[in-house]
């Protein structure tokens, strides 16, 4: 690799292995109510990982203390906060690999 090339991309193990003790530790600090089946669900892209939670059903507080949790575990950990929106039914937050931080070629979607 030359001084210029950039670093490789996170490869899927690496970011499923990185991911899943900060995904157990997010999911011990959501508030009661949060586990509803289907609620959350974890999906992984090239540099990290989107977490979509069903917000069609819950007011804005609840969505926040959801959010603030997932968000508070995965940046604790080191991983970037990509970004969140909020579309019709549901929330989605990425958080980027924190080998994936200092990329902009990887996209976060």
């Amino acid at each position: 690799m030359s001084a210029t090339a950039l670093p490789e991309s996170p490869s899927p193990a690496e970011i499923v292995g990185a991911s899943a003790p900060v995904i157990a530790v997010a999911m011990a600090q959501l508030p009661p109510g949060a586990f509803i089946p289907g609620r959350i669900t974890f999906s992984y892209i090239r540099s990290g990982v989107v977490v979509t939670v069903r917000s069609a059903d819950i007011g804005p507080v609840f969505l926040g203390e959801i959010a603030a949790a997932l968000t508070g575990a995965f940046m604790g950990a080191g991983w970037g906060h990509g970004g969140w929106e909020r579309v019709y039914g549901t929330a989605a937050i990425r958080f980027r690999h924190p080998s994936a931080l200092t990329r902009t070629d990887l996209p976060t979607d």
